[in-house]
């Protein structure tokens, strides 16, 4: 796709789409490298557990207070291990997943930008294209475009 895009031009259009593949395929190797739990087999640790919890959660709209409870570390002890262990704040890493799946829901299925909203636990689908648009750089419907 992105070979036969190339061959028909390098137009403005055309190069953005490009881009956008380019960053997402680079994304899928940062996010499984630091959006994933490690599956050595030995015991899993707070933090290990507190992303499968988010994971398993996504639809929520999780508080700082309800994943450090989760992990059963007051709040601010969690948010330095958090961030000690995976560079990002807690708040932050969860919704870099929220956008990991809004960005698989754009790509493999034709579910409206407010379905998608809904799916994640944001039920105002304008906050929804901001959040969105804030992380990406582009807005659902122009990542959706530009993916085809």
């Amino acid at each position: 796709s992105i070979y036969t895009t190339l061959e028909s031009g390098y137009s403005a259009d055309n190069l953005g789409y490009i881009n956008m593949c380019l960053w997402y395929f680079l994304s899928t190797f940062c996010y499984d490298e630091v959006f994933q739990v490690p599956s050595s087999e030995t015991e899993k640790d707070a933090i290990d557990l507190s992303i499968e919890f988010m994971q398993q959660n996504i639809e929520q709209p999780l508080s700082l207070r309800e994943m450090a409870a989760e992990a059963h570390i007051s709040p601010s002890h969690y948010a330095a291990l958090f961030k000690k262990k995976t560079g990002y704040s807690p708040l932050e890493y969860f919704n870099h997943i929220k956008v990991q799946k809004a960005c698989q829901y754009l790509h493999f299925t034709n579910l409206q930008v407010k379905e998608i909203a809904y799916k994640l636990g944001i039920n105002d689908p304008h906050y929804f294209s901001r959040f969105f648009s804030n992380l990406m750089g582009v807005s659902p419907l122009e990542y959706r475009k530009r993916k085809h």
